[in-house]
């Protein structure tokens, strides 16, 4: 965007489907995201003439909720667990039925 609120360019770009190695397993590549980031950027820049020194900031959009582990040198470890993986689905069960759904909220604490 522009200044004055107009649009200069916009892009988007695939990324591989989630990977489901095992039943109920729901798994993505960080780096298959950040390449599909790299792309957009490469294709909003040559879209717009704008040169990359000039760009203020930069706004993305993409899945929410995904755990990425890092190393110490910042490198992804494994595959990103997302959203709608339910490996978890045992220790859910055992919080539902020992401490209940309404003791799971956000605005209590679970004591041990």
């Amino acid at each position: 965007m522009g200044d004055d609120g107009a649009l200069l360019a916009s892009a988007s770009a695939d990324h591989a489907p989630f990977a489901s190695p095992q039943t109920a397993w729901a798994e993505q590549d960080p780096d298959d995201w950040w390449r599909a980031c790299l792309q957009v950027v490469r294709t909003v820049l040559a879209s717009s003439g704008i040169a990359a020194d000039a760009v203020g900031g930069i706004g993305l959009s993409g899945q929410m909720h995904g755990a990425v582990l890092l190393g110490a040198d910042d490198s992804v470890l494994r595959p990103s667990i997302i959203w709608c993986d339910q490996r978890t689905e045992a220790e859910c069960r055992w919080l539902d039925d020992t401490i209940g759904r309404s003791g799971c909220s956000s605005s209590r604490r679970i004591r041990r």
